[in-house]
């Protein structure tokens, strides 16, 4: 059976032992940050170095908890013009892992997915992403559809906000656990509140098209500047 997910969005679990995503993060953040719960990252980063007001579009990638949680994997290295020699701790093969569990067991098609997820910190008092957007109004196919999986718990003000239905405006916290993962239709309206639930939510994204509708596109992502074809923002298994 194949999924469908136009006007959607799908709350599943997964098995968290096939595919042990808290377990690499908080493996790196207790090296990186001295932090093993992630949920408390926001006390281990210094005052200094935290954010000094509500992330904008362009900076929500850009501070400085961002660019310890990235060096979880060597993969990431790669796009940056001063790489650092870091552990690999196994997240992006976890990652294409679990790409081929989705392929087989929820969607039913091959896909082409988004090479190295995104990932996601929500410190308190905060958003982890600058606007309410579509995906598409950032140069994305419209045929995308995302991936989103919390690694830890995701209520109220400390998770994604989304619409019910398209165009409705009717933002509403999608609310999830570890283990599970929220599928969702890129045209769906979604962003986040400042995050008052005192924790730091964590989470990474991902976007997939099925293979039999991709084609490739000259236009680029407007952080990394990577064209939406397979071999730079995306990959095949």
């Amino acid at each position: 059976m194949m999924l469908e997910v136009k006007n959607q969005i799908i709350i599943n679990n997964y098995d968290t032992e096939n595919f042990p995503f808290l377990k690499i993060f908080s493996q790196h953040c207790l090296e990186t940050f001295g932090c093993a719960e992630i949920e408390r990252l926001h006390e281990f980063i210094p005052d200094s170095l935290q954010p000094q007001r509500v992330l904008k579009v362009g900076e929500d990638q850009a501070t400085y908890a961002h660019s310890l949680l990235y060096q979880i994997d060597p993969a990431y290295q790669k796009k940056i013009a001063k790489p650092k020699q870091v552990k690999d701790r196994g997240l992006i093969q976890t990652y294409q892992k679990f790409i081929s569990f989705l392929e087989a067991e929820i969607f039913g098609y091959k896909l082409v997915y988004q090479k190295l997820p995104t990932l996601r910190i929500h410190l308190p008092n905060n958003l982890s992403v600058g606007e309410y957007h579509r995906d598409r109004d950032y140069n994305h196919p419209a045929e995308e559809i995302n991936v989103w999986v919390p690694l830890t718990k995701a209520q109220k003000t400390a998770t994604i906000q989304m619409e019910s239905s398209y165009d409705t405006g009717d933002f509403h916290p999608v609310e999830a656990d570890y283990g599970q993962y929220a599928i969702f239709d890129s045209a769906l309206m979604h962003g986040n509140e400042v995050n008052i639930e005192g924790y730091t939510r964590v989470s990474f994204d991902f976007r997939v098209i099925p293979f039999s509708k991709y084609q490739a596109c000259e236009r680029s992502s407007i952080n990394q500047k990577m064209k939406f074809c397979v071999g730079d923002y995306y990959s095949i298994n």
